[in-house]
């Protein structure tokens, strides 16, 4: 059944993928792992774009590795331009999967309630037309003398509206979700050699806090000594405690509709 699902989306839905034919054709012939080596050599694996992590997403789950297919489904949904649509139900049916096995409590345990509902609000909507309220209600406190004190009122509690939902979308832009794509031992600093915090699994969504650490940062502390010379480090709550620690960019996916082009 969810070879016959992702199937019929791969045909729908990516029409317009650069992959090469031979990738399709092995798809539809059921050679799930020759045709995953096949996308890995492919232009949209190079451009990192939404069309290679849909498809990567729809040969994971194939193959009935539903973390990874979560991962990388994830990401295309984070890139896709018409909001996820496309992706939602093979996404659904993964998730379905990862549940069985991972346990619904740590997909997402690592983020506060007002983070998570962030996520599916749209903030910036939220944040324009509260502006948009409280620039009409002090218009009307000066172009109507006789009711400047309900035009007061309005435009205080719509421009108090407006900080919150700016905050809250500043907040989230800079507190993202990274979904785990190998599993492995959260580190206590920006390098292997650092002790270990806690582990992960693939599929589980961590909730980074704070800015990317740089190769030539990292090497500057001392950080990198002995790990791999091009690693890039996230800041991340990795488990229900929000304990804090750091996981290697190619150990996870950005959910945000850039790529942080990751080797997995």
């Amino acid at each position: 059944m969810r070879a016959l699902i992702s199937s019929l989306f791969l045909t729908l839905l990516l029409t317009a993928s650069t992959a090469s034919a031979d990738f399709r054709s092995l798809y539809k012939e059921g050679k799930f792992a020759e045709a995953l080596s096949e996308l890995e050599q492919s232009p949209d694996a190079a451009q990192k774009n939404y069309a290679y992590y849909l498809n990567r997403g729809l040969i994971y789950h194939a193959l009935n590795q539903d973390a990874l297919a979560v991962a990388n489904l994830s990401k295309a949904k984070a890139m896709d331009p018409y909001g996820g649509r496309d992706v939602e139900a093979p996404l659904a049916e993964a998730t379905a999967g990862l549940v069985k096995w991972l346990g619904l409590a740590r997909l997402d345990a690592t983020s506060y309630g007002f983070e998570t509902a962030g996520d599916f609000l749209p903030l910036d909507l939220l944040f324009f037309a509260a502006g948009g309220l409280s620039i009409l209600a002090w218009l009307g406190f000066f172009l109507f003398p006789k009711r400047r004190r309900t035009f007061m009122s309005a435009g205080w509690i719509t421009l108090a509206i407006t900080a919150l939902f700016g905050g809250w979308s500043a907040w989230n832009d800079a507190h993202p979700l990274v979904i785990v794509t190998e599993s492995r031992l959260v580190k206590s600093g920006p390098g292997e050699t650092f002790l270990d915090r806690g582990a992960v699994e693939v599929g589980m969504k961590l909730r980074v806090v704070g800015s990317m650490i740089e190769p030539a940062k990292a090497s500057a502390s001392g950080a990198t000594t002995g790990s791999a010379p091009a690693a890039r480090w996230w800041k991340v709550r990795f488990d229900e405690r929000h304990d804090l620690g750091f996981l290697p960019e190619r150990s996870g996916l950005l959910l945000t509709d850039e790529s942080n082009t990751p080797g997995t």
